[in-house]
């Protein structure tokens, strides 16, 4: 949720983060910060009951020529792990996630900036509430900015990529950043360590599947409501 506060337009987000905050504290919750969860502190508080939300972490495309340490992936621009001030940008996956970065660093750019946003499906935005998509399209279409969809990431070499566009391989060359927004994968390593000694483990969120807040939020109720 922090990083979904970063992008230009959804500031309002940040309120929730508050709320629920305040709630904690309200309902006497007892929060551990700065604690891995692991199996032996899980072990010595020996719960009647195991949610396991740990979320998701993000995936690159399985190509050749991305080296994992040092691709720039979304979530590290956003997070300002890496500066991009402007330059020629390709920007690699075009759902919400992709177009978030893409105003992002329209509205952070320091001089030139172009960006070639490819996606391999034949729709922008897929998925994006109806809403929230229409107003980023009409803010995304502008001359700094070339969409390409139905277009195949095939391999990276430095600042150039070969691309599959529906049946056509061609280069695109002249890059001076890549970034992945590829999206995301459960992170389940704690509930496959876990679901054995604690056979009613649950697991939500995006540590199941990758959803919306929304959908995160009804299966924490649904899984409160049973265990309550």
């Amino acid at each position: 949720m922090r990083l979904a506060c970063i992008p230009p337009y959804k500031q309002e987000l940040s309120k929730w983060i508050v709320y629920l905050e305040h709630e904690l504290e309200r309902l006497s919750v007892d929060v551990r910060r700065n604690t891995v969860a692991d199996r032996e502190v899980i072990d010595r508080l020996s719960p009647d009951a195991l949610v396991i939300a740990t979320g998701a972490g993000e995936m690159l495309p399985p190509v050749p020529g991305i080296d994992p340490e040092q691709a720039i992936t979304a979530w590290k621009v956003l997070r300002g792990e890496t500066a991009i001030p402007g330059g020629n940008v390709l920007v690699v996956g075009g759902g919400m996630v992709g177009c978030e970065v893409c105003e992002y660093l329209m509205h952070q750019k320091r001089g030139f900036c172009h960006i070639t946003m490819i996606e391999m499906a034949e729709e922008i935005g897929a998925g994006m509430v109806v809403n929230n998509k229409v107003s980023a399209m009409i803010r995304l279409n502008r001359p700094e900015i070339t969409m390409m969809t139905g277009t195949k990431l095939v391999s990276v070499n430095g600042g150039e990529v070969t691309v599959e566009r529906r049946g056509t391989q061609e280069v695109l060359s002249g890059f001076t950043h890549i970034i992945y927004a590829c999206g995301a994968r459960p992170v389940r390593g704690l509930y496959e360590e876990l679901k054995e000694a604690y056979p009613e483990a649950v697991l939500i969120g995006d540590a199941q599947q990758p959803a919306q807040a929304l959908e995160a939020v009804r299966q924490a109720v649904e899984t409160a409501v049973r265990i309550g």
